[in-house]
């Protein structure tokens, strides 16, 4: 099904919700985040999907990033984080190991 594009423009508490959607958070903790209904917040979605003429809310988060809502993490903090994975990655195979270690102990 394919709406026509609503040409008005898109409102404050759908951006709120927007901008919520583009940081990660689903429709029920936007709710929480806003003390509304998921009912309330689906509506704003429709408005969404019907403005953008976008049909799924990744779709509404890839507009977000066309549209700069959501900005792309700079080097350094996409570095940041890359280095943090690496660090947690390494942790759980230490933790993995110890485990192995101490099961075969107690056996």
């Amino acid at each position: 099904m394919r709406f026509d594009l609503d040409p008005r423009p898109v409102t404050t508490k759908e951006m709120e919700v927007w901008r919520e959607l583009c940081n990660g958070l689903n429709l029920k903790a936007i709710a929480v985040k806003f003390n509304r209904s998921v009912k309330t917040i689906n509506t704003h979605m429709f408005w969404l999907y019907r403005k953008l003429d976008k049909h799924s809310v990744q779709e509404v988060i890839v507009e977000g990033y066309k549209r700069g809502i959501l900005k792309y993490p700079s080097a350094s903090i996409a570095n940041e984080i890359i280095g943090l994975r690496l660090e947690m990655e390494t942790i759980n195979l230490r933790i993995e190991a110890l485990l192995k270690e101490y099961v075969k102990d107690t056996e």
